[in-house]
C-alpha cells in the first residue's frame, strides 16, 4: 500500500466530524501548511514556475509540502531553479513516479522544518535522480536538524553528457537521519564527483543502509566521508557495490555488509591504511584485480572470486591480517579456477569455530595462524605453504582438516603439519634431506583403515597396524630425497597401551609394510619418531610388535578382516569378521541409497576386548529391492570413539559390491550391466574422471587422483548407480 507521510497528525472525534473538520482548519492556518503537487503547464519544467504545481504555489514557504505523484505525472524533469537556497516542509515521490531533478548551478534544498517529520520520502518503485547540466554544479538536500528521511525507491546523483563533477550532496547533522530501508539503491553515478554524504565530523552515522538496501559507486567519493570517522553505516545484509572505472574502494576504518566489486581495471593500490577494515558478510569480485592496501581485514562471511582476483599490499614492509572470523561456516571460492597466491606479508587467520573451507586452490607465502575451527581442504582446492610460510597454532579446536601441502627449499627438510581428520588432529612432523632446489610435501590424514599389506617376516618385526587411522606422504614424485624421519601422534582413541612395542609402519610399492622402528613416548598419549630412514613416500601408520591384540600389546582398536554384503531372499546379509578387538563396544549398521547419506539400521555389540577372531552377521530384513543399497560399519568404542568400514554396494538383483578394491590404490573394478559412460566425483559433486564404461568388468586408473574419498557414477540404460570408494 503506498503512504505518503505528512507533517501533521490531527486528533480526530469520532463523534464529531465538524469539530474534527475545525480543528483540521486551525491547524493548517496556524502552521501555514499546503500540499502542492507536481502537475507542469505545458513545456514549463520550472521549479519556481506558480502554475507547474497544484494548487499554483506563487509564494513558497518553509512549511511546504511538495509532492511528485506517479499516478498523475508518471515522468517528470524538473528543473531546479531557485536562487540558490529554498526551504520547505517535506518532498515526497510517490506511486512510482520516475522523476529528474536538473540543476546548471550550486543550489541547497533543506528539507524538514516542521519536527519531528519525514522531510524526505521516496516511496518503493519510484526513481529519483538529481543531474548537473553543467559542469562542477550541484544540488545539495539538506536535512533540518531533527527531521529524517526514509528512502525505498533509488535515488542516483549524475551529471549530463558532456559536463563533469557534479557535486551533489545528501546531508544531515542528526545521528542516524537518514535511512535506505530494504530495496532502496542510491548510485553515485556517472559524472558525479565528491562525497554524496558530505565529510563533517557532525555527520557521523547521520546515514544508514539497512539490510537489503544497496549503495553502488561507480564514480565520486566513499559514502564515509573523507575522515577517519564514518558518515555512512552499513548494516550486515546491506549491499556496497564498486563500479567505479577509476579511484579505490575507500577500506581502512571502514566497515561494510556485503561488499562487491565490478570493476575490470587494475587500480592503483593507494594508501597503506592501519585501521581495521571490516566486512560483516561477502566479499565478492567479478572483475578486475584490486589490491586491499590495509594492515587488518576481518572478513566474516564469504570469500567469492568469480572473474576476478584480490591482490595484497606489494610493499614487503607493510603486513596484513586476513581473519576470517564469522558467526556461520566460510569459504573461500568462487567461479574461477586459478589459484588464490597470499604474499610473503599476509597472515591468514582461522578463527572461526564454525570452519573455513577452501573451494578453490590458495597458497600462502607469509603465515597461518589456527586459532577456533577447521581449514578444511580437498586434492583439487588444496592449501600450500610457500617456502618461507610459518604456521602457529594449530590443536583440537583448530587444524587442516584434509591435505595439507608445504614447499621446502636447500638441503635440509624440517616440515611441521597441523593436520588432522573429522573432529581429531594428529600432527605430523617430517625431516630429511633433499637435492632439489624446491620439493612440494603433502600430508593428509585418513581416519580409516589403511590398505591391507603384507607384514615383515623379521622376529620382533611388525605384525599389527592400527585400523583407526593411517597417514598419507607423497613429495610430489622428486626422488631425490634421503634420511626421511616421521614423528607422528597419538592419543586415547588410537589404544596405545605399551609404548615400548609401538612401531611406525611404512608401505612399500610392492604391497608390503616397512618397519620404520621407534618408540612412543607414553601412554595413551604420546608420539613417536621413526628410527629407520627412508627415502620414498606413501602411507604411514602405527603399528605393533604383538601379533595379539590383547591388554599390553597395544590393542590399536579393532581389526576389521573382512566386510561383505549380499542379497538374500528379499533381504541383504551383512557379514563380517574381526581379527582381534579392543575395548569394541558395538557396531552400528548404517544404510544409504545414494552412497553419501547414511542412516542407521541396527546395533550390533561386540566382544570387547578380544585377542581371537569373531564373526559377526546381520539380515537387513526390509531392504528396497528395486536400487542399489550402501553400508558401512561404524564402528564404536567404550569411549565412545568411532571408526568406519569400507562402503559396500548392492545392487538389485546383485550379490556383490560394485567395486573392488576398497579401498583402493592405483585402480578399481567395477562391473556395468551394459555400455554407458562413468564419471569419478568428488565429495562436493565435481566430476574429476569421466569415460566410457563397457558391458561387463570395468579397470579404471586412479594415479591422477589424490588419496581420499571419492563417488564413482556409472550411468547406463537401466539408470544410475553411485558407488562410495577410498583412495590411499
Amino acid at each position: 500500500m503506498n503512504q505518503i507521510f505528512t507533517k501533521r497528525n490531527c486528533c480526530v472525534n469520532a463523534n464529531t466530524a465538524l469539530g474534527a473538520l475545525c480543528f483540521w482548519l486551525f491547524s493548517f492556518a496556524s502552521f501555514g501548511q499546503t500540499r502542492y503537487t507536481w502537475q507542469p503547464s505545458s513545456g514549463s519544467t520550472s521549479w519556481i514556475n506558480a502554475s507547474n504545481w497544484s494548487p499554483a504555489r506563487p509564494t513558497p514557504s518553509a512549511d511546504d509540502i511538495l509532492v511528485f505523484d506517479g499516478t498523475l505525472t508518471p515522468t517528470v524533469s524538473a528543473t531546479v531553479d531557485f536562487a540558490t537556497t529554498q526551504t520547505i516542509g517535506q518532498l515526497i515521490f510517490a506511486n512510482r513516479v520516475q522523476a529528474a531533478l536538473n540543476t546548471a548551478g550550486d543550489r541547497t534544498l533543506t528539507l524538514g522544518t516542521l519536527t519531528p517529520s519525514i522531510a524526505l520520502q521516496i516511496e518503493a518503485g519510484t526513481v529519483v535522480q538529481v543531474i548537473g547540466t553543467q559542469g562542477g554544479v550541484g544540488l545539495t538536500l539538506q536535512l533540518a536538524t531533527n527531521s529524517r528521511a526514509a528512502i525505498s525507491g533509488r535515488l542516483e546523483f549524475l551529471g549530463t553528457t558532456g559536463f563533469s563533477n557534479c557535486t551533489h550532496q545528501f546531508t544531515s547533522t542528526t545521528l542516524g537521519a537518514i535511512e535506505f530501508l530494504s530495496g532502496a539503491y542510491f548510485l553515485s553515478g556517472a559524472r558525479f564527483s565528491g562525497f554524496p554524504f558530505g565529510s563533517l565530523t557532525a555527520n557521523t552515522g547521520t546515514v544508514t543502509f539497512r539490510s537489503g538496501a544497496t549503495f553502488e559507486q561507480s564514480s565520486g567519493g566513499s559514502p564515509f566521508g573523507e575522515r577517519a570517522f564514518s558518515v555512512a553505516v552499513f548494516d550486515p545484509e546491506s549491499l556496497f557495490r564498486y563500479t567505479a572505472g577509476s579511484g579505490n574502494v575507500g577500506l581502512s576504518g571502514r566497515t561494510f555488509g556485503h561488499l562487491t566489486i565490478d570493476a575490470n581495471r587494475t587500480p592503483t593500490a593507494g594508501t597503506y591504511g592501519s585501521n581495521k577494515f571490516i566486512v560483516q558478510n561477502d566479499l565478492t569480485i567479478l572483475s578486475g584485480s584490486h589490491t586491499f592496501n590495509v594492515k587488518e581485514f576481518d572478513l566474516k562471511g564469504n570469500l567469492l572470486l568469480n572473474g576476478g582476483n584480490l591482490l595484497f599490499p606489494p610493499d614487503a614492509a607493510n603486513a596484513l591480517t586476513l581473519t576470517f572470523s564469522g558467526p556461520a561456516a566460510q569459504i573461500i571460492g568462487g567461479t574461477t579456477a586459478s589459484v588464490l597466491t597470499m604474499g610473503s606479508n599476509v597472515k591468514l587467520v582461522v578463527n572461526n569455530p564454525a570452519g573455513l573451507t577452501l573451494q578453490r586452490p590458495v597458497q600462502v607465502n607469509g603465515s597461518l595462524a589456527l586459532i577456533q575451527g577447521q581449514l578444511t581442504t580437498t586434492a583439487t582446492n588444496n592449501l600450500t605453504l610457500g617456502a618461507a610460510a610459518a604456521v602457529s597454532g594449530g590443536s583440537t579446536a583448530s587444524f587442516v582438516n584434509g591435505p595439507l601441502s608445504r614447499v621446502q627449499t636447500g638441503t635440509a627438510t624440517n616440515l611441521f603439519f597441523p593436520i588432522g581428520s573429522g573432529k581429531v588432529y594428529r600432527p605430523l612432523t617430517l625431516t630429511g634431506q633433499q637435492a632439489d632446489a624446491s620439493t612440494t610435501y603433502t600430508a593428509q590424514q585418513f581416519n580409516q583403515a589403511p590398505t591391507a599389506r603384507a607384514f615383515p617376516t623379521a622376529a620382533g618385526s611388525l605384525q599389527r597396524v592400527s585400523r583407526v587411522r593411517y597417514f598419507n606422504v607423497t613429495n610430489n614424485g622428486a626422488t631425490n630425497f634421503s634420511q626421511g624421519t616421521i614423528t607422528l601422534n597419538y592419543d586415547g582413541d588410537d589404544q596405545v597401551d605399551a609404548p615400548a612395542k609401538l612401531r611406525i609402519a611404512k608401505s612399500d610399492a610392492a604391497g608390503n609394510w616397512l618397519d620404520l622402528g621407534g618408540t612412543g613416548t607414553g601412554a595413551p598419549a604420546g608420539s613417536i619418531t621413526s628410527t629407520v630412514p627412508f627415502t620414498s613416500f606413501s602411507d604411514f601408520v602405527l603399528a605393533s610388535t604383538e601379533a595379539s591384540g590383547a591388554l599390553g600389546n597395544n590393542p590399536l582398536p579393532v581389526h576389521l578382516t573382512s566386510f561383505t554384503a549380499r542379497r538374500q531372499g528379499t533381504g541383504v546379509r551383512l557379514q563380517w569378521v574381526t581379527a582381534t578387538e579392543s575395548n569394541n563396544s558395538y557396531f552400528e549398521v548404517q544404510r544409504s541409497a545414494d552412497g553419501q547419506l547414511f542412516g542407521a539400521l541396527a546395533k550390533v555389540p561386540g566382544h570387547g576386548s578380544s585377542a581371537n577372531s569373531q564373526a559377526y552377521t546381520f539380515l537387513d530384513e526390509n531392504a528396497p529391492t528395486g536400487t542399489t543399497l550402501y553400508y558401512i560399519l561404524r564402528q564404536v568404542d567404550a569411549d565412545d570413539m568411532a571408526s568406519y568400514s569400507p562402503v559396500e554396494a548392492v545392487r538389485p538383483g546383485a550379490t556383490q559390491s560394485g567395486i573392488l578394491p576398497n579401498p583402493a590404490h592405483e585402480q578399481i573394478s567395477f562391473p556395468a550391466a551394459a555400455e554407458g559412460s562413468y564419471r569419478v566425483l568428488n565429495m562436493l559433486g565435481q566430476p574429476l574422471l569421466t569415460g566410457r564404461a563397457e558391458a561387463g568388468l570395468n579397470t579404471l586408473e586412479l594415479s591422477s587422483l589424490g588419496a581420499g574419498a571419492y563417488c564413482l557414477e556409472v550411468i547406463g540404460a537401466a539408470g544410475r548407480e553411485r558407488h562410495r570408494f577410498f583412495k590411499n
